[in-house]
């Protein structure tokens, strides 16, 4: 009777390893790629004012309003460390989606994104002073406002519509 006990334990940690294992076979796994023989799916761009086979548009184009929303380039995320007394108290990370009018204007978002990611760390970077506590968060309308100023700068005035955050991590230490 012990002897079949120990076969069925053995047999079911053996199952229970093989499962796991292919599970994580399965998550990790990467997504067929070129020339691999697998052929991948892409969706057709959606034409301006269209709205993608997802129904969430180009990103560019007009809203479901009816209102042009411009088109929007992601920046980041910025890491950024917040100095209290103690010298870095927290640290954030920001991810910015600066909004513009027309392709044009878009690309040279995407043409300047370096140089525009350089500008906002080097004026954000000490400016952020942590809260007296040090657990408080911080102003984020603040930082938007310098965002803006600094990317109208970088990237000329009438270019941004408008600075949008995706993203905001406040993480003490």
């Amino acid at each position: 009777m012990r002897k079949k006990l120990v076969i069925i334990g053995a047999v079911a940690v053996a199952v229970a390893a093989g499962g796991g294992f292919a599970a994580w076979k399965m998550l990790s796994s990467k997504p067929a790629e070129a020339g691999s023989g697998a052929a991948v799916a892409e969706p057709a761009p959606a034409e301006e004012g269209e709205k993608a086979a997802d129904g969430h548009g180009s990103g560019e184009g007009e809203s479901a309003t009816g209102g042009n929303v411009g088109n929007f380039v992601e920046v980041g995320p910025i890491y950024l460390p917040i100095l209290g007394k103690r010298g870095i108290e927290q640290n954030i990370s920001v991810t910015v989606v600066i909004e513009v009018d027309g392709k044009e204007a878009s690309d040279k978002v995407e043409k300047l994104k370096p140089r525009l990611a350089d500008a906002l760390i080097n004026d954000l970077y000490g400016a952020l002073r942590s809260p007296a506590s040090g657990r408080e968060l911080i102003d984020i309308s603040a930082i938007k406002g310098r965002i803006e100023k600094k990317a109208q700068e970088v990237l000329g005035e009438g270019i941004v519509k408008d600075v949008l955050f995706k993203n905001v991590s406040q993480v003490p230490l």
